[in-house]
């Protein structure tokens, strides 16, 4: 079954919601307060995202980011001082999420914004964020993100991600774009 008929499944059911509308980022509000980010599953594409870890290092522990990793990655994060939450996979299904630990652990929480940095949708991050409180669901664009998403970021390539991670920093007002001159215009 397709990814995108499996997700209008979920939301027949309930499972999965829409996210939610007339969202804008504004001078007033560019910098989420309390941010939930859920990093790849895939070792080579988590790599890639300890550049997105680094810049909110930039940030004090006090903005209230809270980051969702998958345990198998504990060895090679770097330090981080923010909330760090290292979830497991399925005992019966290795390359699944043990959904149940995240939604207890997620769900029902109010964010000002939720960011997935994983490329694909992954049904049961779905159902998680869909749980979640947020004003801002943010992912990457493909099939079924506008079903889930309300921010949607494009990659310019497959495989590379900085510059679509550097896009949703300075989308919240987190990145090194944040310090260009012209950064209001992206707002």
């Amino acid at each position: 079954m397709k990814l995108t008929t499996k997700l209008k499944l979920l939301k027949a059911v309930g499972w999965v919601t829409g996210p939610p509308r007339g969202v804008a980022f504004t001078a007033a509000d560019a910098r989420p307060k309390k941010l939930l980010i859920f990093f790849p599953l895939e070792k080579e594409l988590f790599i890639q995202s300890i550049h997105f870890l680094r810049q909110l290092e930039r940030h004090p522990p006090r903005n209230n980011f809270h980051l969702a990793i998958r345990s198998d990655h504990r060895a090679i994060i770097p330090p981080s001082s923010h909330k760090t939450f290292y979830y497991p996979m399925s005992a019966e299904h290795p390359e699944r999420i043990d959904y149940q630990v995240l939604a207890n652990k997620f769900g029902n929480h109010r964010f000002d914004a939720v960011i997935n940095l994983e490329p694909e949708i992954n049904l049961d991050l779905a159902r998680v964020m869909s749980q979640v409180k947020a004003a801002k669901r943010i992912g990457f664009a493909g099939p079924g993100a506008d079903d889930l998403y309300n921010i949607q970021i494009r990659r310019q390539s497959p495989t590379e991600f900085t510059a679509a991670y550097n896009q949703i920093l300075a989308l919240c007002d987190l990145g090194p774009e944040s310090d260009h001159p012209d950064h209001h215009l992206w707002r």
